[in-house]
């Protein structure tokens, strides 16, 4: 069963793991779109862990301090309820020959399976990873996930460029960035003295930054007749291909 959330145009592939106990099994419940991938008693066969080293039981009564009775456990309570409900759901639909969604189908036969063990057994996710360590647990879940999601989108994760720089191109630019740095080096460094002790409030620095840049480009690196000739023989290059 492989099931995708969409949420604001985005297609996720959405998986849950919860100790495999009544509490656990209700918390993926109340996320039907969600895969639970586990654990449960086929994680721990498919691990080829024996069940005793990771479970736990647990008393199926508890006493409740506000009623003063011995009761159930309230989630296995809900999850007894909530078989009763998708039992008489499916029913219902199988009747009226409506379309009966995977996730009813799915944990109709997992409550109907694991609800009995559940009630006084509990294996819990930390658990089974004390057990198997967490690498030989991720090689399952590994596997798992693409059981259940064989494909997934990367176009979130890699990004594929629309445009590629020639190589040639990148060490041009980066030689012609190193010239002009050292062209520009003693206005640079006298701009930065200026404003380093400036006298009185500067009342826009944008415009203040724009006029240092200005003063770089005109007085200084256009004034180098090597970045003239320079600038000269690219226009050139810009007519003679279109660009």
């Amino acid at each position: 069963m492989t099931i995708s959330i969409q949420e604001k145009g985005i297609c996720a592939n959405i998986g849950m793991l919860t100790d495999f106990d009544s509490q656990g099994v209700d918390i993926a419940m109340k996320f039907p779109n969600v895969i639970r991938l586990g654990v449960d008693l086929r994680t721990v066969s498919d691990l080829g862990v024996n069940q005793a080293d990771v479970e736990e039981h647990i008393d199926p009564l508890k006493f409740n301090k506000k009623t003063k009775k011995v009761e159930e456990n309230t989630h296995w309570v809900g999850l007894n309820t909530m078989l009763t409900r998708i039992d008489y759901t499916i029913k219902k639909r199988e009747k009226e020959g409506k379309r009966i969604e995977k996730y009813l189908l799915f944990y109709h036969s997992f409550l109907r399976d694991n609800l009995t063990y559940l009630r006084s057994n509990r294996i819990e996710l930390g658990a089974t990873t004390a057990v198997v360590g967490p690498q030989r647990f991720w090689d399952w879940l590994r596997i798992k996930m693409l059981k259940e999601f064989p494909n997934r989108d990367y176009n979130r994760a890699i990004t594929v460029p629309e445009t590629i720089m020639p190589q040639d191109y990148l060490d041009f630019d980066e030689a012609f960035k190193n010239r002009i740095k050292s062209i520009l080096k003693p206005s640079h460094d006298e701009w930065k003295d200026q404003l380093s002790n400036h006298e009185g409030l500067i009342d826009n620095t944008s415009d203040k930054r724009e006029e240092i840049e200005n003063d770089m480009r005109d007085n200084h690196l256009m004034m180098n007749d090597d970045i003239k000739q320079l600038m000269k023989d690219i226009n050139k290059l810009r007519k003679k291909y279109n660009l």
